[in-house]
């Protein structure tokens, strides 16, 4: 029993230590893609949407969701793409737009 939280305090540490000395949002960019940022607005309150990002080109779908209504989607293929956002009640017009290679554009999507 000893043995299990000693071992258990040890991870506990290791992950504290961890935590601390890297900082979780730092994300490494892939060469030869994209990321998109944005955010999504509404008059009416949303505890979080999940916004849609669709390749035209490869016919892929990419699905994040909003933190204090903001989103960002990285590793995005270049090419054309369709991006949308919804919730259960609440859903946003599609915006069309093209994406290149190391590009980070902007979007805002509306309810």
């Amino acid at each position: 029993m000893v043995r299990r939280t000693a071992v258990a305090l040890v991870i506990i540490f290791v992950v504290a230590l961890a935590s601390t000395r890297f900082p979780a949002a730092q994300t490494a960019t892939i060469p030869g893609t994209a990321t998109l940022t944005g955010s999504v607005e509404s008059a009416t309150p949303y505890a979080a949407a999940q916004v849609f990002i669709r390749n035209t080109d490869k016919r892929m779908l990419y699905m994040v969701y909003t933190n204090a209504k903001r989103f960002r989607a990285v590793a995005l293929f270049p090419g054309n793409y369709e991006v949308s956002a919804a919730t259960g009640q609440l859903k946003s017009d599609v915006q069309r737009l093209a994406i290149k290679a190391g590009e980070s554009p902007k979007v805002t999507l509306t309810f």
